[in-house]
């Protein structure tokens, strides 16, 4: 099963950190140089007990795919899964715990079943360079919020 791990440290508080990662619709800022070409990310369906928790549906311009949040445990864990892409069974799971003295642990992991035709096996082989870009961007977006 294809997958991938990435860790980070930041100064910045927990709560501060959580809101950048669980934040939907503010995605765009995390991603890496290029992908504004998916498109605005905007909440397609709103979760429960927040409109980011269980069940929020965020997509990307009008592309079909989705990420849909399977599980929200603010301010540590949030899990969620890509719908309607070419590849199957993902699993992403972003993880916050605090240091002792201060600052931010920050794991982001994810996993899937395997590819869909060329489209999928693209998609898999840059997942993980993306997602540890993105974790790149919540640090610095979390470090500069906390100013």
């Amino acid at each position: 099963m294809p997958s991938y791990r990435y860790a980070a440290t930041t100064r910045a508080p927990i709560e501060i950190v959580w809101h950048v990662v669980q934040d939907h619709e503010g995605m765009g800022a995390l991603l890496p140089p290029g992908g504004e070409r998916l498109g605005k990310p905007w909440l397609a369906e709103e979760g429960s007990p927040d409109g980011n928790g269980v069940g929020a549906v965020r997509r990307f311009g009008k592309l079909p795919l989705g990420e849909r949040v399977l599980e929200f445990e603010p301010p540590h864990r949030l899990v969620y899964t890509i719908e309607d892409a070419p590849i199957h069974g993902y699993r992403g799971v972003i993880e916050l715990a605090e240091r002792p003295g201060g600052g931010t642990d920050i794991t982001w992991h994810g996993s899937f079943e395997r590819p869909s035709g060329i489209a999928g096996a693209v998609a898999a082989k840059g997942l993980g360079a993306i997602v540890h870009g993105m974790l790149r961007k919540v640090v610095t977006v979390a470090e500069r919020r906390a100013v």
